[in-house]
């Protein structure tokens, strides 16, 4: 009952303050100005080591993920495991995947094992980072236009028999109102842009969202969608997931779109993943809607005009998903005979959450268990993405640990950074303990 209170008051809080600053109506006040703290979970403070119940240390895991964020645009991403977390069996684990790691963060759940990176240019431009040249991924993207870019690398643990689709679901969105008029003009401008054979739903709305299975809102096409794929046979060794794949060769297939062509890649693609090999290791590197959407920012870039997202979705997160559907049968235009996207016909392989740190998706907590990474990839992330940011260690007792006195130039820990991470091998996270830590 206490927690449950708690909870309340604190949502109820959360919600006033979002209104208060919403009474533009643009909502352009939830976005961070220069000097501004991260908007803050208004948990209350309290104190008492062990007797901190889960649902209070669950909040102040994710506020201490915003604290190491500073007051930077910076990207909130988690990996959902599609496992429910044996301590709350009503939420969903949500693993932490730091930015700007120079290692890949261990992900794993029924279907997909590996390790996953997100990397993107400081929101000002490289130039303008508190880093410049020391951030770890400036030769890399000098001399490239995307902003930002992901990387799966891992082993498939059932080999899909079903069509495989990538992209985007709302899975926190509020259904319980009508479609914007805005958000229908938005689509039909957006659908001309694309040459993909997307499907797009808005989803179950009002009534019918209630219902046991009600369909969810889509943006997905096929595994097209990727703009590299590697393909590493056992035995050999898979390209390392930081590193800069353009004109080196590699150790199995490179598929790379802007290479091959759409047409001659979407055909290559369909046939790697009509028989998977569980043996081989897949690398999925994701970048090609970057100019577009701009996630630090909570923005999209649409014929040299930005379009706040928060029209959208100013409370909820975005889920990167890739998941399995069963074939069923072909029409006569060669699309799915069913083309409803429930959730009780999927097999998640992938499910990432994110939102920029600017969003306060304030009702997260109550739906979402959320786990730190390891503590040197959550402190190496803090350094690479702020200058203002400040890293916390969660000890047993429910009390921070502040990271001060901890240089932030990026210069002085490279080493042992680059000695540790060289010694991290992806495995299995079941039969590494000490990497999945508790829920604090």
């Amino acid at each position: 009952m206490r927690a449950c209170c708690l909870s309340r008051k604190w949502e109820e809080d959360a919600e006033s303050n979002c209104e208060a600053k919403n009474n533009g109506g643009d909502g352009d006040d939830l976005w961070l100005r220069p000097g501004d703290a991260p908007p803050r979970f208004d948990a209350p403070d309290l104190s008492g080591g062990d007797e901190l119940m889960q649902d209070e240390k669950n909040i102040r895991t994710l506020q201490r993920h915003r604290n190491a964020l500073g007051t930077e645009r910076n990207l909130l991403a988690y990996h959902v495991s599609g496992s429910s977390d044996p301590s709350s069996p009503n939420k969903q684990q949500a693993h932490h995947i730091p930015c700007n790691t120079t290692e890949g963060v261990l992900i794993e759940n029924e279907f997909f094992v590996g390790k996953v990176i997100f990397m993107y240019k400081p929101h000002g431009g490289l130039e303008k980072g508190h880093l410049g040249h020391n951030h770890p991924y400036y030769r890399y993207f000098r001399d490239r236009k995307r902003f930002w870019e992901f990387r799966v690398q891992g082993r498939f643990k059932r080999a899909p028999t079903g069509d495989l689709y990538v992209g985007i679901v709302l899975k926190d969105f509020n259904y319980n109102q009508a479609v914007a008029r805005y958000s229908t003009w938005l689509k039909g401008v957006g659908m001309k842009l694309v040459n993909y054979d997307l499907y797009m739903s808005w989803g179950d709305r009002l009534e019918a969202a209630n219902r046991p299975d009600a369909e969810l809102s889509h943006l997905v096409t096929n595994m097209a969608a990727w703009d590299q794929i590697i393909i590493t046979p056992k035995g050999v060794d898979p390209p390392l997931l930081q590193g800069d794949f353009r004109g080196k060769p590699v150790n199995g297939q490179n598929l790379e779109r802007k290479e091959m062509g759409l047409a001659a890649y979407a055909k290559a693609v369909d046939e790697v993943f009509r028989c998977v090999n569980l043996e081989d290791t897949f690398t999925m590197c994701f970048w090609g809607v970057s100019e577009v959407i701009d996630l630090l920012g909570w923005d999209l870039k649409m014929m040299k005009t930005r379009i706040s997202m928060a029209r959208f979705f100013d409370d909820d997160p975005l889920h990167g998903v890739m998941y399995e559907i069963e074939r069923s049968p072909r029409r006569e235009d060669e699309t799915n005979g069913e083309r409803r996207q429930l959730e009780s016909t999927k097999r998640y392989y992938l499910d990432f959450m994110f939102w920029s740190n600017s969003v306060m998706c304030r009702r997260l907590p109550q739906a979402y268990q959320f786990y730190d990474a390891a503590e040197e990839l959550e402190r190496f992330s803090s350094r690479s993405c702020s200058a203002t940011g400040k890293y916390e260690t969660a000890r047993s007792d429910g009390q921070l640990h502040d990271d001060t006195g901890a240089e932030r130039d990026g210069t002085n820990n490279q080493g042992g950074w680059t000695s540790w991470m060289g010694a991290v091998k992806w495995s299995s996270i079941r039969g590494r303990s000490a990497d999945k830590s508790s829920p604090t």
